[in-house]
């Protein structure tokens, strides 16, 4: 769910306190009751690990590109 939601928030410019809106975790609750939340901490940290590894993917098609 963690990159899911990070990719909701990247894709519609949400704010990264999102996920901290108490109603957004009411409704996350309801559709599941044992859903774990997280803080906007941790998105950004979700966020910041997925543009590293994309960086370093392009950097790798690149790198093969070029030979």
């Amino acid at each position: 769910m963690l990159e899911i939601m990070t990719m909701a928030i990247v894709k519609h410019g949400l704010p990264f306190k999102f996920v901290e809106y108490k109603w957004i975790r009411e409704l996350l609750s309801y559709l599941n009751p044992g859903v774990k939340h997280v803080s906007r901490n941790t998105i950004v940290f979700d966020l910041w690990k997925f543009h590293v590894e994309m960086k370093e993917k392009l950097k790798h098609e690149m790198h093969h590109c070029h030979n």
